[in-house]
């Protein structure tokens, strides 16, 4: 037994950031444009995230994204030089993780 969608799209239409996956899953979509390195020698193209923008995405301040960072519960941080950027995937699957453990 599937459950209705309704109040969850909802939910979507108020949030821009959002939109349904093929699968049903909400997932986030974030405002920079994909970012191509390497110049395609081999490297995928990689999306990647401020905790600015993660904190605006998921509607969180900014310092529960360092909190998390920092005790390493919340999605995993790549380090630029002394910059923290999140790879679009690993967002997304941890919200996948969170969803499966039933955490809020």
């Amino acid at each position: 037994m599937g459950r209705s969608t309704a109040g969850a799209d909802h939910k979507l239409a108020e949030r821009p950031e959002l939109e349904r996956s093929s699968a049903g899953a909400a997932i986030l979509i974030f405002e920079r444009p994909e970012v191509e390195l390497f110049n395609g020698r081999g490297m995928e193209n990689m999306r990647l995230v401020t905790p600015l923008e993660l904190a605006k995405a998921l509607q969180v301040p900014v310092g529960t994204i360092y909190r998390w960072n920092h005790r390493g519960t919340g999605p995993r941080p790549l380090h630029v030089g002394r910059h923290v950027r999140y790879r679009e995937e690993d967002v997304e699957a941890w919200l996948k993780s969170a969803e499966v453990r039933g955490e809020r």
